[in-house]
């Protein structure tokens, strides 16, 4: 699962203009809001936006493992 949403993040954000996609189906990929560093200037409102849900899937993540009925 983890990889199939880095590839569909991927395929949105790199190839969704040339796909013709709408505008909001673009926006779920984190790579569209990230800054083409080189060419633009950084921006630390995305990179921390994107960090904290980063963490906050984590920590769900993390409580979802622990919480597992396993009697081995």
């Amino acid at each position: 699962m983890g990889w199939g949403i880095l590839a569909g993040g991927l395929i949105l954000g790199q190839f969704g203009e040339l796909l013709r996609l709408p505008a909001w189906l673009q926006d779920l990929s984190p790579f569209r809001h990230s800054a083409a560093m080189p060419v633009e200037p950084f921006d630390p409102t995305a990179a921390l936006t994107m960090t904290a849900i980063a963490l906050a899937g984590a920590a769900i993540a993390t409580y979802l493992l622990r919480r597992r009925d396993l009697t081995a």
